[in-house]
């Protein structure tokens, strides 16, 4: 998270929207970006938002603040919830990845105690865990992987769902039912480069118009070659812009 936090408020009741709005005004470290009353339309646009922190309300009527959560939880999307009904308080205190939890009628004082806590521990907490857990067709079984340390991804030939994962140490894992896009938003590292095929920018050692040389991975004694597919061209060389 920036210094600045960029807030999006997810609530069914648009006063809790103005309310916010006028508690952040003429703040220098709060910038309200946008606020959704339909929780399913913050979803479908999630894809393109670009924020920090997500003022989520818990009981809503398309789709609960819970289910929310989960999703923004795997986009490393801070998460602050709001709540009128205290069964549902005392369940997002048991949850151990909200950063704070709410109650209503908001208070100003408590919002602010909230958000502060929200801009400080961001700057601290890694926006990716090191490892994660997926379930392994071959070997077969639950495979605890570095997700630094995985260096290609390539959908597996027989079946699509299923991902062949070449670890830093050598190690081959196929890997059932996890897509692309899932393994984007665990490493930092990966990028992809066309429709089947993430690779780590740590092993680029070359690249130019339409392929990349890794290093770390031979075939036949050279660098193994991956194609840059033209539709994943522009989001690559920005990648390596920004690093």
């Amino acid at each position: 998270m920036a210094t600045r936090l960029n807030v999006i408020t997810v609530d069914d009741d648009p006063a809790i929207h103005e309310t916010v709005k006028k508690f952040c005004s003429g703040s220098q470290s709060i910038n309200i970006v946008d606020g959704y009353i339909s929780p399913k339309a913050f979803l479908e646009a999630l894809p393109v938002l670009n924020f920090d922190l997500c003022l989520l309300d818990i009981y809503m009527p398309e789709i609960n603040g819970f289910d929310v959560a989960d999703i923004l939880k795997e986009k490393n999307k801070g998460v602050v919830f709001f709540s009128g009904v205290d069964k549902k308080l005392l369940k997002a205190l048991e949850l151990d990845f909200p950063i704070d939890v709410i109650p209503k009628p908001i208070k100003k004082n408590r919002l602010f105690a909230a958000l502060e806590k929200a801009r400080k521990i961001g700057t601290k907490l890694p926006l990716f865990k090191e490892y994660e857990v997926f379930h392994c067709i071959s070997p077969k079984g639950k495979v605890h992987l570095k997700l630094n340390d995985i260096v290609h991804v390539r959908v597996d030939n027989t079946d699509c769902r299923n991902k062949q994962v070449a670890m830093k140490d050598g190690n081959l894992y196929v890997i059932g039912s996890c897509t692309l896009e899932k393994l984007l938003n665990l490493s930092p590292t990966l990028i992809q480069v066309n429709k089947t095929e993430l690779i780590s920018v740590d092993y680029i050692h070359t690249f130019d118009f339409d392929k990349v040389l890794m290093k770390g991975i031979l075939v036949n004694g050279k660098n193994k070659e991956v194609s840059i597919n033209r539709s994943y061209r522009k989001i690559f060389q920005a990648r390596l812009e920004s690093i």
